[in-house]
């Protein structure tokens, strides 16, 4: 069993000049907003509005750098954000858009969303810790994406490993994988994750039936397989080597289908693992590395 969901959307807008959509218009709608006393680096406000006391949607607006006096941002710039439980609604994608249809915002992009798988044990056995544990000891070597930071800890009778993640800071496109289990059980335990998995979520393969869906086995630790995508990946080609370029548009994501395809490009691209083969050279009466493309893929 696994389970495919959005954890993270965030879009750029543009909001209505004339009446600007500051904490105080989302009261006037009938909310409860929750206001930062501070901003963000980029802009002068931020604040959440809540729904039935939960936290809905935050919401990041009024640019120290305007156009219009100079700066770099377009006039009514901000960021809207769903909070995580939203994410785990049915149609998250179809939440962010009526809020920004029903406050007349105007959409112009994707600025980051995350896509993570959750299972149990990889589709050739492996466990998540087996893979792990291979890759630390160099058995095994990725394909793209060569910044590496891994989390764990050191004991005296060895080293555990539960978290690595892949590409820099400024990475458009990032991969991670890591125990979510344990991250729970050593931050906060998000109750709405958990029902997720006791119910299984929206299955993913077509050869599991609606009727079988039962859930992820929780007596076992969860792992979760994460892409994180900001805006910039719109400018990465499609690794089939046409000149399609990687899609970042709402619409491309409205759906499990959709959300699944997206899934699979990113794996075949940013979760190319192989073993670590060698050729021995007689001439040179030594033994040297395959090149990484002739290596068997995990």
């Amino acid at each position: 069993m696994r389970i495919l969901n959005i954890d993270w959307l965030e879009i750029y807008c543009i909001e209505q000049i004339d009446e600007p959509r500051d904490a105080e218009f989302f009261r006037k709608q009938g909310f409860e907003v929750i206001e930062r006393d501070y901003g963000t680096p980029i802009y002068k406000e931020m604040f959440t509005i809540c729904e039935n006391g939960n936290p809905y949607i935050e919401i990041r607006r009024n640019p120290y750098s305007l156009k219009s006096v100079g700066g770099i941002m377009q006039d009514g710039s901000c960021h809207i954000r769903l909070c995580n439980e939203s994410c785990y609604h049915d149609n998250p994608i179809d939440e962010m858009r009526t809020f920004i249809l029903t406050y007349d915002f105007v959409y112009k992009s994707i600025a980051r969303i995350d896509i993570c798988l959750d299972f149990n044990t990889f589709d050739n056995g492996w466990t998540p810790q087996r893979f792990i544990n291979a890759y630390m000891r160099s058995n095994i070597s990725k394909v793209n994406q060569t910044n590496v930071s891994c989390h764990g800890s050191d004991n005296w009778d060895g080293r555990s490993f539960n978290s690595l993640k892949w590409g820099a800071v400024t990475s458009p496109i990032s991969t991670k994988l890591y125990n979510k289990t344990l991250e729970m059980k050593q931050g906060e335990d998000k109750s709405y994750i958990r029902q997720w998995w006791q119910c299984g979520g929206d299955f993913v393969g077509m050869a599991i039936k609606p009727e079988d869906v039962t859930g992820l086995d929780m007596t076992k630790d969860v792992w979760r397989l994460e892409f994180s995508i900001k805006a910039q990946a719109q400018a990465r080609k499609r690794k089939s080597g046409n000149e399609e370029k990687f899609t970042l548009h709402l619409f491309d994501y409205d759906t499990k289908e959709k959300l699944w395809q997206r899934f699979c490009e990113l794996y075949e691209m940013y979760f190319d693992f192989r073993k670590k083969e060698y050729v021995y050279d007689e001439k040179k009466q030594e033994r040297h590395l395959k090149r990484k493309y002739d290596c068997k893929r995990i």
